[in-house]
């Protein structure tokens, strides 16, 4: 048994490698996966076999999804810190980006690492949380970032974002990054690496926005409901890097799954969907719609039902309320024959549902 260390830098790169090894398949070379202060372990037989289907794993996404570029800076082009990495590992930045990957993972452990090519600074995609708000760029405190990293560490780091990207927001173009939460020691699974592809596709038009955070929450719940094992996560909003503009943290989010899934009120509803997209090929769920209708902000009553739903799945609002304030504005325009609106309909629709859910024997 051999362990390898990953040392991981003190910024967001950190979670972007824990991102990438979850491109790890089981029974390949690693048996757990654990951290510690000083950074990644992985132990098993052939940690360094692992690694290189870890990185062929996210050069077959990049090629599926047409991934084109890496984000970097300006000042991240200036210099080449990207272009260095890969010059280094004695593969052309000039390749696309899934050969790109392909080539690197054969040649990381079988070529000899020259002078020189040891240690990087993190490019600006790996470092945005030091130029949040108010702080100077390139400085943590009073004190200037200019910390090197070893090749692996910025290497990792960068796939790591590329395959935990789900996507972009609809209007504000941000990328929008599902990284699971650290667990202290776990074993490999390639969980993240399907729900990502999920992502690719069947939410082509890009993520609507992580903001109502119930509505997100509750969307989010539902696209995932087939990966049990990703309940805790992190969901980051990113500016990428582009000429001036370094690589900044627009949102962060801490979610826990775990509470929709233990709940029989969920649960129910969820099944509901599930039979219904059995039935019927590329059906969309009333609830699924109201959520999509809230996150695009086109809707109060959408946002303030979101907000409803999420308060009685977690047991702050009875159904019974929740019920009432979704369905009055419906009957009170069928019984005046007036013309109800998209979001009043679906409103009362999923008011329904919960309904029936509620008076589902548990079992």
């Amino acid at each position: 048994m051999r362990k390898l260390l990953i040392k991981t830098p003190p910024t967001i790169a950190r979670d972007y490698i824990v991102g990438f090894t979850h491109y790890i398949p089981g029974g390949e070379g690693i048996d757990i996966i654990y951290y510690e202060q000083e950074g990644i372990y992985l132990e098993g037989p052939e940690p360094e076999h692992a690694i290189k289907l870890a990185l062929k794993n996210i050069a077959e996404q990049i090629e599926k999804y047409k991934i084109s570029r890496i984000p970097a800076s300006g000042n991240d082009k200036r210099y080449k810190l990207i272009d260095r990495i890969f010059q280094c590992l004695q593969v052309s930045p000039e390749l696309p980006i899934h050969d790109i990957f392909y080539k690197v993972a054969d040649n990381l452990y079988s070529i000899n690492i020259t002078k020189g090519c040891e240690r990087f600074t993190l490019p600006s995609l790996l470092k945005p949380d030091i130029y949040e708000f108010n702080r100077t760029p390139g400085y943590v405190g009073s004190r200037k970032f200019d910390e090197e990293y070893p090749l692996e560490s910025v290497l990792f780091s960068i796939a790591g974002y590329l395959g935990t990207r789900i996507g972009y927001t609809r209007f504000s173009r941000d990328a929008v990054l599902l990284i699971p939460e650290v667990i202290w020691r776990h074993e490999p699974s390639l969980e993240l690496k399907f729900a990502v592809e999920t992502f690719y596709e069947k939410i082509r038009g890009g993520v609507l926005d992580i903001s109502p955070e119930p509505a997100f929450i509750l969307w989010l719940s539902l696209i995932l409901r087939s990966y049990r094992r990703l309940s805790k996560l992190r969901i980051y909003v990113i500016s990428e890097p582009a000429g001036a503009n370094p690589a900044t943290i627009k949102n962060h989010l801490r979610i826990d799954l775990e509470m929709f899934r233990e709940s029989p009120l969920w649960r129910e509803l969820v099944k509901s969907i599930d039979r219904r997209e059995a039935i019927k090929e590329g059906y969309t769920h009333e609830l699924i719609d109201l959520l999509e209708m809230a996150l695009s902000q086109r809707s109060d009553l959408a946002v303030k039902i979101s907000l409803y739903l999420y308060e009685t799945i977690v047991g702050a609002k009875s159904v019974e309320e929740t019920y009432y304030i979704a369905s009055r504005d419906f009957l009170s325009l069928k019984m005046r024959k007036g013309e109800i609106p998209k979001d009043v309909s679906l409103a009362y629709k999923v008011a329904e549902e919960l309904r029936r859910a509620q008076k589902k024997p548990r079992g």
